[in-house]
């Protein structure tokens, strides 16, 4: 009988989040886990790493002072060669390429790409309230549901093979129609720039499907992750950490100058 995978679980939330909490119950049913998350909320970082941080003891693993990424270089320290880095569950969608960009849960995912292992960044969105909602405990059932059975079937080298990771988005409200879609981020964005009596304040001004406040026809194609979401399906994003360069061509003139 094959042994367990091992699982790095960790998150931008921090460790007393209810999210890594329902996540570690849910993994500890098909996997060997070790939390290692940051003591503190650590959102909207992405990858930044500060590369010097303290780390504690926890009741549920080692709580560390930094960021996500600094999380994923600690687990791998602490734990030899795990199978999966799993970063979340995190209140809220992660889907668009920008804000996927900005996450620290993503970041973590990336993070453990880059380093040769296969990442999985986890997060839950609310269908009714959109992310404008104090998710509790029993918000996290459906991604617990979805985690574990990304973690007992993946075979890891899927990711690794591949530079890659995965960008899970869950619904917190599944149903019998629910279905999972592998998806890609959309890839509109724009912001706008409002001035306020205190300074400024940026706001997307491109729509937003998912807000609860804002009534928006849904125009997303099929196959991106907020359609899936707005759809009411899962979204599962395979992401590549290769950087790859563009068509020289239009930059070739720039070779002369030196």
């Amino acid at each position: 009988m094959a042994a367990d995978p091992t699982v790095v679980l960790t998150n931008d939330d921090g460790i007393d989040a209810p999210g890594i909490a329902a996540l570690h119950d849910a993994l500890s049913e098909v996997a060997d886990v070790t939390v290692v998350a940051p003591a503190a909320n650590q959102s909207g970082v992405g990858r930044r790493a500060t590369r010097e941080f303290q780390v504690h003891e926890h009741d549920r693993g080692h709580a560390v002072t930094g960021t996500p990424a600094d999380c994923v270089a600690y687990g791998l320290h602490v734990v030899d060669d795990p199978d999966f880095v799993v970063a979340g569950c995190n209140d809220g969608p992660n889907v668009g390429a920008d804000n996927v960009g900005r996450s620290g849960t993503v970041g973590a995912a990336a993070e453990a790409a880059f380093l040769g292992h296969a990442g999985i960044a986890v997060s839950a969105y609310d269908p009714v309230e959109g992310g404008l909602v104090d998710f509790d405990r029993s918000a996290f059932d459906d991604a617990q549901t979805v985690t574990r059975r990304l973690v007992d079937a993946l075979d890891p080298r899927a990711l690794t093979e591949s530079d890659a990771y995965l960008s899970v988005n869950v619904p917190t409200r599944t149903t019998a129609d629910t279905h999972l879609r592998l998806t890609e981020p959309v890839h509109d964005y724009s912001l706008r720039v409002d001035a306020r009596d205190d300074g400024y304040a940026v706001t997307s001004a491109f729509y937003d499907p998912l807000r609860p406040d804002r009534d928006e026809a849904v125009t997303d194609p099929v196959g991106t992750d907020r359609r899936a979401l707005a759809d009411g399906d899962v979204s599962v994003a395979p992401l590549s950490v290769t950087t790859n360069t563009v068509d020289h061509a239009p930059f070739r003139s720039l070779e002369d100058e030196y």
